[in-house]
């Protein structure tokens, strides 16, 4: 069976620690796990040993902190 290309190809792949860092500006990896040991970001999908994000967890964590920044302007 042939693979068909989606727009949602984008969105399956799964993002490492270190782009989701550069996606959020460098944040430190500490800071990014104490995050989701307390809820605030979404934990991670497990491979093997590896952690991995989807772009479409991350956008949402980066909307939702853009909204919360606006309630308070």
């Amino acid at each position: 069976m042939a693979h068909n290309p989606s727009q949602n190809d984008a969105s399956e792949r799964l993002l490492p620690l270190s782009e989701v860092q550069a996606a959020l500006g460098g944040f430190h990896r500490t800071t990014i796990y104490g995050w989701i040991k307390k809820g605030r970001f979404p934990a991670p999908i497990k491979i093997g040993g590896s952690s991995r994000w989807t772009p479409d967890d991350i956008e949402a964590f980066k909307a939702k902190r853009m909204n919360e920044r606006r309630q308070w302007t």
